[in-house]
């Protein structure tokens, strides 16, 4: 016998109730991450902080350090998060903690740019490494709530919009934070490095406006399962034996994270291999937010239409363009880059924003919502984020790679590996076709059914 979800009578104050409470919540989140991806701009682990330390050094080891800093210390804590939040019905406080932690360390990180790289160059970039790891962990403590509250508050036909929406007005004030960081870079007042320390400042500001629409969300209670952090722990490995496509999804995440390798040398390639100007670099940042509104309008339509395993096989696609466009670059390029070098350009970061300012987050997000039942949401957020740490250091690995090799190599080798991306993406199941969509049947330890908790309690 097929397994159906039991249907419950809700009554029809209770319907309103929560029609208005996902209508606001709807555009309190909508708020909330434009302001969030407008303020990243203006610290972003790809252009920005990357260029930032290639000023205080030139190693590539130690440049490459800067997005697996941001990638990891975001992932690691998750899975530990999740545990807490498990035992709590209301996880707003976490995520609100989490995230005035962060706003703090990007004051931080300006502080630093302004005050300590004029005179202590080598004091500057440990302490931008410490205000950048805390600053991670900090947005890492709140993946596991805010995914939690977008799931049990926004209907899951509108997930898909939200998103797109939310990666398309952002990607709009990115566009604008763009142009203001070419002015900043470009001309001599204020100059380095309070170019930087302004860029950052301009950063804080958004960022803050979005701590303030987080403030304002609407959390219902949701069910809380509190049990002790090491029998939690010892739970996780049974966890993920018994989800299957689970298993699948992460298999799906390492092989699509190839393209890090070489994510935070596109910048620093530009300006110290082809010549780029500081100018260009505002450019570039513009473009990467243009793809990042154009992706916005896309990839939620796609996701809402087609489903999140057809939008992670057009992320899949897209990896081959950036290393491509790059080796293409590079054999073009003379003295002085040309315009066609430069056009190549603007659609590397055009497709890095489109792409990887939003769309893989969105796809992997909502495709993990679709296949995990809501009692275990938080467990599965957080295994899916903190199991993806090591992944965080592709970077370094592609920086050890410049130092021995080239950047061509660099990006030849990147190239190579994401067609092992394009080939898992492809071998995803389409949850909406499986039986008992949207929930997990039979993927529980001791469940025999759809929505089967997973034992907690040792």
């Amino acid at each position: 016998m097929s397994w159906r979800p039991l249907r419950t009578v809700v009554p029809a104050e209770r319907r309103d109730e929560r029609k208005a409470q996902a209508a606001w919540n709807y555009r309190l989140l909508l708020l909330d991450g434009s302001f969030f991806f407008t303020g990243s701009a203006f610290i972003d682990s790809a252009t920005i902080l990357p260029l930032f330390v290639s000023t205080l050094t030139s190693s590539p080891l130690i440049i490459g350090m800067v997005t697996t800093v941001r990638n990891a210390g975001h992932l690691l804590p998750q899975v530990f998060v999740a545990g807490i939040a498990q035992g709590l019905a209301r996880k707003k406080p976490l995520l609100v903690g989490g995230a005035l932690v962060s706003r703090l360390c990007v004051l931080a990180l300006a502080l630093t740019a302004g005050l300590l790289t004029p005179g202590l160059p080598g004091v500057a970039l440990s302490a931008f490494f410490i205000a950048l790891a805390l600053l991670a962990l900090a947005d890492g403590i709140g993946g596991v709530p805010w995914t939690d509250i977008l799931a049990r508050t926004i209907p899951l036909e509108r997930r898909g919009r939200l998103l797109g929406t939310m990666q398309c007005v952002g990607g709009l004030g990115g566009f604008a934070a763009g142009w203001v960081i070419r002015e900043l870079m470009s001309r001599p007042v204020p100059g380095y490095p309070l170019n930087y320390a302004a860029i950052f400042s301009l950063g804080l500001l958004f960022l803050s406006l979005s701590l303030g629409a987080t403030c304002l969300l609407r959390e219902p209670p949701a069910p809380a399962t509190p049990v002790a952090m090491g029998r939690y722990l010892k739970s996780l490995p049974s966890a993920v034996r018994a989800h299957p496509r689970f298993r699948r999804l992460m298999v799906a995440r390492a092989m699509m994270s190839m393209y890090m390798l070489a994510l935070p040398f596109y910048i620093v390639h530009s300006r110290l291999e082809l010549g780029f100007g500081p100018g260009a670099v505002g450019a570039f940042v513009s473009a990467q937010m243009a793809g990042s509104i154009i992706g916005g309008m896309l990839w939620g339509n796609l996701a809402d239409r087609c489903g999140n395993r057809r939008l992670l096989q057009v992320m899949a696609v897209a990896q081959l363009v950036m290393p491509g466009f790059a080796l293409i670059s590079r054999r073009l390029a003379g003295p002085v880059p040309g315009a066609l070098v430069f056009i190549l350009h603007l659609f590397i970061f055009a497709i890095l924003g489109a792409c990887f300012g939003g769309g893989m987050w969105m796809a992997f997000t909502n495709y993990l919502l679709e296949i995990v039942d809501d009692r275990n949401r938080p467990t599965y957020i957080g295994l899916m984020n903190t199991l993806s740490t090591p992944l965080g250091l592709l970077p370094v690995a592609g920086g050890v790679l410049v130092r021995h090799t080239s950047y061509p190599a660099l990006f030849a080798v990147t190239a190579c590996l994401v067609v092992g991306g394009i080939a898992s993406a492809w071998r995803l199941p389409e949850p909406r076709l499986q039986q008992g969509y949207p929930s997990t049947a039979a993927t529980c330890p001791g469940g025999t059914g759809a929505q089967a908790p997973i034992s907690l309690e040792g």
